[in-house]
């Protein structure tokens, strides 16, 4: 059985798909980015494992939805497009398996998705304006969690995403720390909020559009209320 797993909390993958099946069928006008960073325990050359992975995003309905990377490079994939104008739901999934499945892109040479790695809120605001930098400035690739990765292309022309996540670290202080503050949730509660109150969260979300964020259902400080009001703006006023 294929499993989804977060530190000590697991969930069959099925049950996460059928989710995703039933809020792409109950939401015409949305889209999902699907990005397979991590399949445990496997070889990405195997396609055996990719077929049956391919499966269940067929028997939930994941595939119906999905956008072929025969339509169009992820640079050019519009919002009309992958929702027909609206009127459907459309999904954009990738993967680090060697496969040519026009379902599934191919996240080597599709995203950017570059992880601070650190517990520390001024680390992470350090990083994420340098990853915005680098990537502004075209000197960074695609594909960056895989080594030796020759498809890579220039970040810029895939999908960017912006961590703003904080990981316990596995060190002495990081120990102590966590016991001090052991909610991760109340502590990515906190920093939501803390990250798009930071004055250059425009400039950084313009470089780096999927902001990705733990705890991301909470309307803590009006987090999610605040950040849909500055999505609606900002792409009312490109």
């Amino acid at each position: 059985m294929w499993m989804t797993s977060h530190t000590y909390f697991i969930t069959p993958f099925f049950d996460i798909l059928n989710d995703i099946s039933d809020f792409l069928g109950n939401h015409p006008g949305e889209f999902l980015v699907l990005d397979i960073q991590h399949v445990n325990g496997v070889d990405y050359f195997d396609l055996s494992t990719f077929n049956e992975i391919k499966t269940l995003f067929d028997e939930s309905g994941v595939l119906d939805y999905a956008y072929s990377e025969d339509s169009n490079a992820i640079k050019d994939i519009t919002y009309s497009e992958i929702t027909s104008n609206g009127t459907k739901a459309g999904v954009v999934i990738l993967s680090k398996y060697e496969e040519t499945d026009p379902l599934f892109y191919s996240y080597q040479s599709g995203i950017r998705s570059a992880w601070a790695n650190t517990d520390d809120q001024a680390s992470l605001y350090t990083f994420i304006n340098q990853e915005a930098a680098d990537v502004s400035n075209h000197t960074t690739l695609t594909g960056n969690q895989v080594s030796g990765n020759l498809n890579a292309i220039d970040a810029m022309d895939g999908f960017r995403v912006m961590q703003g996540v904080l990981t316990m670290q596995m060190s002495g202080s990081g120990i102590v720390s966590a016991l001090m503050d052991w909610s991760l949730i109340q502590r990515a509660q906190n920093l939501n909020s803390s990250l798009i109150a930071r004055t250059e969260f425009i400039s950084w979300m313009s470089v780096l559009p999927i902001v990705m964020v733990d705890a991301a259902d909470t309307n803590k400080a009006d987090f999610l209320d605040n950040i849909m009001q500055i999505i609606i703006e900002y792409n009312q006023n490109q």
